[in-house]
């Protein structure tokens, strides 16, 4: 699934549009881990999707839109993940946390530009508040684990 529609210059129509605009942003996850999120170029971003920096263009208006579309596709991840977790029932809260926990680690280990890029909440343009994300994904996890 794409970045939140507010990151996109031309939100995609078409399944082929959200393909390409997932393709661009697993590009510049890969980018953001080798180079980080400062040295991210739109040219960087194309060369290493495989487009012209043009289509980067048609999608993304900047290089900060696509830092916060990472940003984007990363809390979703995060909260599938969590759902996932907690959808298996486990025979105390310590066990719940825990395996919460690893599926965290498991994120900034393997999912690229997590490291680097996390929620969006310091990216220079951010919509988020800080630690915004961190307290909705809590309060999803409390109302599923009990408090």
């Amino acid at each position: 699934m794409s970045p939140q529609r507010r990151t996109l210059r031309t939100p995609p129509v078409q399944r082929r549009a959200s393909d390409r605009i997932d393709g661009i942003l697993d590009a510049a996850a890969h980018v953001v881990d080798e180079v980080g999120t400062e040295l991210l170029t739109t040219t960087l971003v194309a060369e290493r999707a495989g487009a012209g920096v043009g289509t980067v263009y048609r999608y993304f208006p900047d290089r900060i839109a696509i830092l916060q579309g990472i940003a984007d596709r990363n809390v979703r991840v995060l909260g599938e993940r969590f759902e996932e977790v907690v959808a298996v029932p486990r025979d105390d809260v310590l066990d719940d946390l825990g395996a919460l926990f690893h599926a965290y680690v498991a994120l900034y280990r393997d999912l690229p530009g997590y490291r680097s890029v996390r929620t969006g909440e310091t990216l220079p343009t951010s919509m988020r508040l800080k630690r915004a994300v961190v307290v909705d994904l809590v309060e999803r996890v409390a109302a599923v684990i009990g408090p």
